[in-house]
């Protein structure tokens, strides 16, 4: 706390109360209830200390960066340099400490982030998606063909969909799964371009003798997906028959073209109609 009457190279920063800045620009100068004009004390930002919140904390000498980073002290504040496998403010997130990559791969650290390397029969960004895998997108269903190496001596009966109640079947050499793609779990994701639907393979609880207890672990991630815009072309051979008219005269032609849904012509497809769009 100070007062009016100080003495020293801070005299005219004190007696110059709150509405002066006295705390500097790095600080909040706080009034004192004590009596006095001029009584105050400083609430310094972070990174700033002393008794006018004039010096600058060096952070660095505290150990803020970790994991082996390079830190650089400035004004109010620092900087972290991670080491390759490592990021964060402080450099305190280890990128591959637990493993992003499935089914066994492994995590090796880049200077961009990390990589996964993964299995055989295995790929993707974390390994995640099984190479052999076939899935075949009809109208309404997703339909999974696993080989059944992917799955070990796991029976089929023990894979599921999002929904436990959807399950698998299979025979020596595949273990198939569908769903319809607005059931079983699935998820929808509606981007710009594309519909895609979602659902994810996994095996569930094997219970021996009350405890929860897993074969084999399996996760397979499964997607359609689906164009937004679909352009549908056409050829139209007209009529090659010559129309002769008969009657003689002067005035305006009409002529009409119209498009039918079916070979019925019961339905008329109108201009509203165009473009055709999924939703």
């Amino acid at each position: 706390m100070h007062n009016c009457n100080p003495v020293g190279e801070n005299a005219g920063a004190v007696c110059s109360n709150c509405a002066s800045a006295s705390c500097n620009s790095n600080g909040a100068c706080v009034t004192s209830r004590s009596p006095g004009p001029g009584n105050f004390t400083c609430s310094c930002a972070v990174g700033w200390a002393g008794e006018f919140c004039q010096e600058d904390v060096d952070e660095c000498e505290l150990g803020a960066c970790r994991n082996g980073a390079t830190c650089t002290n400035t004004g109010g504040g620092y900087t972290c340099s991670c080491p390759v496998g490592f990021s964060g403010i402080n450099c305190q997130t280890n990128l591959c400490a637990p493993s992003p990559c499935q089914h066994d791969g492994m995590c090796v650290p880049e200077s961009q982030g990390f990589r996964c390397v993964c299995q055989q029969g295995w790929e993707g960004t974390h390994c995640g998606t099984a190479s052999g895998v076939v899935t075949t997108c009809t109208k309404n269903l997703m339909k999974i063909a696993i080989p059944r190496g992917y799955v070990g001596g796991l029976p089929a009966g023990y894979l599921q969909l999002r929904d436990p109640s959807c399950n698998a079947t299979g025979n020596d050499t595949f273990v198939f799964i569908s769903t319809p793609l607005r059931g079983c779990g699935t998820r929808r994701l509606v981007t710009s371009d594309d519909i895609i639907y979602t659902n994810v393979i996994t095996n569930r609880r094997v219970y021996i003798r009350g405890i929860a207890t897993r074969i084999q672990s399996v996760r397979i991630t499964v997607q359609c997906r689906y164009p937004r815009v679909v352009q549908a072309k056409f050829k139209y051979q007209p009529d090659s028959r010559v129309i002769e008219f008969r009657d003689s005269g002067t005035g305006r032609l009409g002529f009409e073209m119209r498009l039918y849904a079916t070979s019925a012509f019961r339905r008329v497809y109108d201009q509203g109609m165009f473009p055709i769009r999924a939703v």
